[in-house]
């Protein structure tokens, strides 16, 4: 699996790299392990994660200080974006009677029941990767953004905010929502992007 992973990313997989991986695995303390000039591999809640480096020319635009812990439920505050992130709960009698917003939508319905972690609002980062609606396998952000910019979209897309899991995309605010918070059933929350004027 990690030589298949490491092809994947254009690394190539020695055994030394592989060894150096596994390793990991055993050194819950270890601050991660740098595979190449492009990548780091870290271990988080006992999963490994690769993590793109940013470049130079993208180190202000992916700085982690745009980053806020979401409150779920609970308004965040992103100072930053000049927006909120409210996260509502729904009750199951509300389940049954809400109507759908659509993917350019600044609201969202979905289904955190398999989500196991904190949630982060955070600007996109190199190497964020999203599970498209409809599909299960992760795809480049950079490539789904580029393929669902309409409009007034193309000016925001490449300082896109987003909500994200400790691994992937889950909420592009605007553009379109990730299959793993797809609503199966009933949705458990709804997410909402506020400006901050919005909320005096």
């Amino acid at each position: 699996l990690l030589a298949c992973e490491f092809r994947r990313l254009g690394i190539e997989p020695s055994l030394k790299r592989i060894c150096s991986a596994e390793s990991l695995t055993r050194k819950p303390g270890s601050s991660g392990l740098s595979l190449d000039g492009r990548f780091d591999l870290h271990l988080r809640n006992g999963r490994l994660f690769f993590v793109e480096k940013p470049s130079a020319s993208t180190s202000e635009v992916f700085d982690d200080a745009h980053q806020c812990l979401a409150q779920v439920p609970g308004l965040t505050e992103t100072p930053w974006s000049g927006h909120f992130f409210q996260v509502e709960c729904l009750a199951p009698s509300d389940r049954a009677t809400v109507d759908f917003p659509s993917s350019a939508s600044l609201e969202a319905l979905v289904d955190l029941s398999a989500i196991e972690g904190p949630l982060f609002v955070r600007t996109r980062r190199p190497g964020d990767c999203i599970r498209p609606f409809g599909m299960n396998e992760l795809v480049k952000l950079k490539k789904y953004l580029h393929t669902h910019k309409t409009g007034q979209m193309v000016d925001r897309l490449e300082n896109a905010f987003v909500v994200a899991d400790a691994s992937e995309v889950l909420w592009v605010p605007g553009v379109g929502l990730s299959n793993k918070i797809r609503v199966e059933g009933a949705p458990t929350h709804r997410f909402v992007w506020l400006k901050a004027e919005a909320s005096d």
